[in-house]
C-alpha cells in the first residue's frame, strides 16, 4: 500500500506550486477551444435571462429556474450585470473560471489523501483533460454544471478539518456543499455518504470532539441558511420540488421495477465508465470501451485498491448511495455529460494518481534512473482523451451544431429597429431551430428592447389588439401562414447566414398590409346575415347572433356547427374560450364537448369592432354508442385561465340553451 510522504512524495513548496500552475495552465488551455459556441447554448440562457431581470430590480425570485436549484447562481450573474456585463453567455464566463480552478482543488485534494506529489499531479492532469468534465464544467453555463466545483471544494476542505483538526474548515466544507446543493440537489448523494463518513472520523479526534456539539450546530445553520430560499418557496408558494422532478421523465423513473433497475444500474456503470475513461459518444454498450479506455478503467478500479484506507472509505461513502438512484432515475446518457454523475471522476481520478505514485516508487527501488516513467506515462495516457474531444469537435462543426453563427446573428438581430416589438414564435418547428429559443431571448433581453415568446397564432392576436410595425422570428413555413394577413418581408442579415441550417429567418411586417381573417364580416356582408336559427343572446359583453346545425345527425358522425358573434361592448384583454356542450336528453350529463379560443385563437375577442361579424366553425363529435333521442346543445364562453364563464342573463349555468340536436 501506498506509504504517506514517501521519499518520492516530498518537493518543495516551490516545485509544487510551479507543478501546479503547469496543470492550472494546462486545464486552461484544454478548456479554452470553442467554449462559447460548442455545445450550442441551450436553456443556461435562461438563467442569464432570470439574472438580468434580477439585476434592473423587476424580480428577487428565492430559487433558480427550477424549484429544486438555489438562487446564489443567478445572483451571482446579476452582480456581474449590475457592474456593466451585459452577456447573455456570463454563465460559460463562469463556468470557465471554476472549471479551470477544479484542477488545483483536485491537486489538493490527492496530495492530502496520498501524501504525494506525483499522485496529486496525475489526479490534476486527469481533471485537466477529462473531456466530460471539460465540456460540463467549462462549456455549459448553468448553476447545475458548478457542482463538481464545490463537491471538490467540499472534500479537500473536509479533509483539511480532520488533518488539521480544526471545525473551521469543517464549516468552510459545509459552506460548499451548500453551494452544491443549490447547484442541484443530487449533490445530496455525495454530501450525505462522506458526511456521515466525516462524523465518524471526527469522533476520533480530540479538536474535533472537543466543541463536537457546537461545530454541528454551526454546520446545521449553515446549510439551513443556504437552503433557506428553496425552502421557503416550497413552503409559501406551494411549490413541490418533488412533483417538478417527478414530471420529468428523463430525472425520475415513474414505475420502477427490478428489471428497471438493474437496466439502469448497467446504464450507470457504463456511464461512469465512459467518464473515467474520456468516451465521448458511440452506442451505449460496452464496445466503445474496450481496448485503451478499459485499460483506464482497470487503472482507476486497482487506484482505488491502492489508495490509503481512509481514502478508500471516503470514497465508499461518496459513491455507495449511487446504489439506489437507478431505482428512482434513469438519467444517464452517453452522448452529452452527465451532470449528476460528474463528481466520481474527482475520486476516481485521486485513486488513479495513487497508482501511478505507487508505480513510480517501484520502479525507484529497482531502476532508479527511470523512476518517473510510470509519471511521465501516466500524464502521456492522461492527455490521449483530448483526441475523442477533438473528434466531439470536428463531428459539431461538421455537422453544423456550433453555436458561432447563432451568437453572431443573435447578437445583430437583437439590434435590429429596437423600438419595433419582437416576436419569436413558439412552436416545435422554431424549437428545432439552432438556438431557439433560449439564446434569442437572453439576447433581447441583454440589449433590453421588447419582445414574446409565444405562439403563432398569439402572435397575430397582439397584431390586431395593438396595431404597429413588427419583427417577427419564425419558420419559413409560419412565415407563409402569417402571410395570410399581411406582408411580410424577409430581413437581410448583415451575418453570413445558412438559412436551411438555421431553420427560421427574421421578417418585418407591414402594419398598413394587415387585413381581418376572412371569417371576419363587415359592411353590407355583415347587415344581410342570415343565420339559420336566429337567438340574439348576450354573453358578457358578446351577443352571440345565431347559429346554423343540421336538422338531424347519425351517432358516430360530426355535426358541422355555424355560430355568428358579435361584439356588444368592450372587453377586457383576456383568453375567452368558446365551449359548446350536449347533453343527455333529460340534461343530467354531459355526452360530447369541444372548447376552442374564439376568433379561432387568431383574432381576439377585445381586437373585434361593432359593427363586425365573426362567423366561427365548430366540428362537435357525437359519440357512436349513444341512444337515439333529442340532445340539448348549450353554448358559453370563459376566460382562460380562470375558467370564469361569462354571464348569460336568460341561459342555464351561464349558458345559452341554444337548441336541441335531433341524433338518429
Amino acid at each position: 500500500m501506498m506509504r504517506a510522504q514517501a521519499d518520492g512524495g516530498r518537493q518543495s513548496p516551490r516545485f509544487e506550486l510551479l507543478w501546479i500552475g503547469l496543470l492550472t495552465l494546462l486545464g486552461l488551455l484544454t478548456r479554452w477551444p470553442y467554449w462559447r459556441t460548442i455545445p450550442l447554448p441551450g436553456d443556461e440562457t435562461n438563467q442569464a435571462t432570470l439574472a438580468m431581470h434580477i439585476a434592473r430590480g423587476a424580480i428577487l425570485p428565492l430559487t433558480g429556474t427550477d424549484a429544486y436549484t438555489g438562487p446564489f447562481f443567478v445572483y451571482l450573474m446579476a452582480g456581474f450585470y449590475r457592474l456593466g456585463v451585459s452577456d447573455p453567455l456570463l454563465g460559460r464566463t463562469l463556468l470557465m473560471i471554476t472549471g479551470v480552478l477544479l484542477v488545483p482543488v483536485i491537486y489538493a485534494l490527492a496530495r492530502r489523501l496520498t501524501g504525494d506529489w506525483r499522485a496529486a499531479g496525475v489526479a490534476a492532469a486527469l481533471i485537466a483533460t477529462n473531456p466530460h468534465l471539460i465540456v460540463l464544467s467549462s462549456h455549459h453555463g448553468a448553476a447545475t454544471t458548478m457542482m463538481p466545483f464545490f463537491v471538490g471544494l467540499y472534500l479537500w476542505w473536509m479533509i483539511e478539518a480532520l488533518d488539521r483538526d480544526r471545525a473551521g474548515w469543517w464549516l468552510a466544507a459545509v459552506s460548499a456543499g451548500g453551494f452544491a446543493l443549490q447547484a442541484n440537489l443530487v449533490a445530496v448523494l455525495p454530501l450525505a455518504g462522506t458526511g456521515l463518513w466525516f462524523a465518524w472520523q471526527a469522533w476520533h479526534r480530540p479538536g474535533l470532539r472537543r466543541r463536537w456539539w457546537l461545530w454541528m450546530a454551526a454546520a446545521i445553520v449553515i446549510v439551513l441558511a443556504l437552503s433557506a430560499p428553496v425552502i421557503v418557496h416550497n413552503l409559501f408558494f406551494r411549490a413541490n420540488t418533488l412533483t417538478q422532478l417527478q414530471d420529468r421523465g428523463y430525472l425520475w423513473e415513474s414505475n420502477p421495477t427490478l428489471q428497471t433497475y438493474l437496466f439502469n444500474l448497467v446504464r450507470l456503470v457504463l456511464q461512469v465508465g465512459r467518464q473515467t475513461a474520456g468516451v465521448m459518444g458511440g452506442e451505449e454498450a460496452l464496445g466503445p470501451l474496450l481496448g485503451l479506455p478499459l485499460l483506464t478503467i482497470l487503472w482507476a478500479l486497482g487506484g482505488l485498491l491502492v489508495l490509503p484506507a481512509r481514502a478508500r472509505w471516503l470514497t465508499a461513502a461518496a459513491l455507495a448511495p449511487y446504489v439506489v438512484v437507478p431505482w428512482y432515475s434513469a438519467h444517464f446518457g452517453i452522448l452529452t455529460p452527465v451532470r449528476f454523475t460528474a463528481y466520481m471522476t474527482l475520486l476516481l481520478s485521486c485513486g488513479m494518481g495513487a497508482l501511478a505514485a505507487e508505480a513510480c516508487r517501484w520502479v525507484e527501488h529497482r531502476w532508479r534512473p527511470i523512476r518517473l516513467a510510470p509519471l511521465g506515462l501516466a500524464l502521456a495516457v492522461a492527455l490521449l482523451p483530448l483526441q475523442g474531444l477533438s473528434g466531439y469537435y470536428a463531428y459539431t462543426l461538421e455537422h453544423g451544431e456550433d453555436g458561432a453563427l447563432v451568437e453572431d446573428l443573435a447578437h445583430e438581430i437583437a439590434s435590429v429597429d429596437p423600438g419595433v416589438r419582437l416576436f419569436i414564435v413558439f412552436s416545435d418547428a422554431m424549437l428545432a431551430g439552432l438556438g431557439v429559443p433560449y439564446i434569442w431571448q437572453a439576447y433581447a433581453t441583454m440589449q433590453g428592447r421588447a419582445f414574446e415568446f409565444v405562439p403563432l397564432e398569439q402572435v397575430l392576436g397582439r397584431l390586431y389588439t395593438e396595431p404597429g410595425p413588427a419583427l417577427i422570428l419564425c419558420t419559413p413555413e409560419e412565415a407563409a401562414r402569417l402571410s395570410e394577413f399581411g406582408v411580410l418581408d424577409g430581413y437581410e442579415p448583415v451575418t453570413p447566414v445558412d438559412a436551411d441550417r438555421l431553420g427560421y429567418r427574421l421578417y418585418r411586417l407591414d402594419p398598413a398590409t394587415l387585413h381581418r381573417p376572412d371569417f371576419v364580416f363587415t359592411g353590407e356582408r355583415a347587415t344581410t346575415l342570415q343565420p339559420g336559427l336566429v337567438l340574439n343572446a348576450r354573453v358578457g359583453g358578446l351577443e352571440l347572433i345565431g347559429l346554423e346545425a343540421p336538422p338531424t345527425i347519425a351517432r358516430g358522425e360530426t355535426a358541422a356547427l355555424t355560430l355568428y358573434w358579435r361584439r356588444v361592448e368592450p372587453m377586457e384583454r383576456d383568453t375567452y374560450t368558446l365551449f359548446v356542450h350536449l347533453l343527455q336528453p333529460d340534461g343530467s350529463a354531459l355526452v360530447a364537448q369541444v372548447d376552442r379560443v374564439l376568433g379561432r385563437a387568431v383574432y381576439p375577442v377585445n381586437a373585434w369592432g361593432q359593427a363586425e361579424v365573426i362567423v366561427d366553425a365548430v366540428d362537435l363529435s357525437i359519440p357512436a354508442d349513444v341512444p337515439p333521442g333529442l340532445y340539448p346543445l348549450r353554448i358559453g364562453v370563459y376566460r382562460y385561465p380562470s375558467l370564469e364563464r361569462l354571464t348569460v342573463p336568460d341561459g342555464t349555468d351561464n349558458a345559452v340553451d341554444a337548441l336541441v340536436l335531433d341524433v338518429r
